[in-house]
């Protein structure tokens, strides 16, 4: 078994110091890379604020969608509309239909 002790770009490092190349990049959510210096500070902005008010702020970013299977359209396609950064787990939707309305949700212009 492999510890992960951190991860920087598209590197790993194991808790006795191998360091790997992370090909799953968090299986596909971390377009990004591990750390990127610009999303941690953007974090580290927002959590000195608070995390987790559990009601809609002002200057929301982003939304971060990870419900029950099948439900995930319900919260995405709003967050879409309103030009909001989405990252959707899987299963995107239940059906075509529902994949269509995220799509052109997604197509809208974003607001600036």
């Amino acid at each position: 078994m492999i510890y992960i002790d951190h991860g920087l770009g598209n590197r790993l490092w194991d808790i006795d110091g191998n360091e790997y190349l992370d090909f799953h990049l968090g299986y596909g959510a971390m377009v990004a890379g591990h750390a990127h210096p610009k999303i941690v500070e953007a974090v580290k902005r927002q959590v000195e604020r608070g995390t987790h008010f559990a009601q809609p702020t002002k200057d929301l970013d982003a939304v971060v969608v990870s419900t029950t299977e099948h439900t995930h359209a319900y919260a995405a396609v709003p967050a879409l509309q309103l030009g909001k950064a989405v990252y959707c787990e899987k299963p995107l939707s239940r059906d075509v239909q529902e994949c269509r309305a995220m799509r052109q949700a997604a197509q809208l212009e974003t607001p600036t």
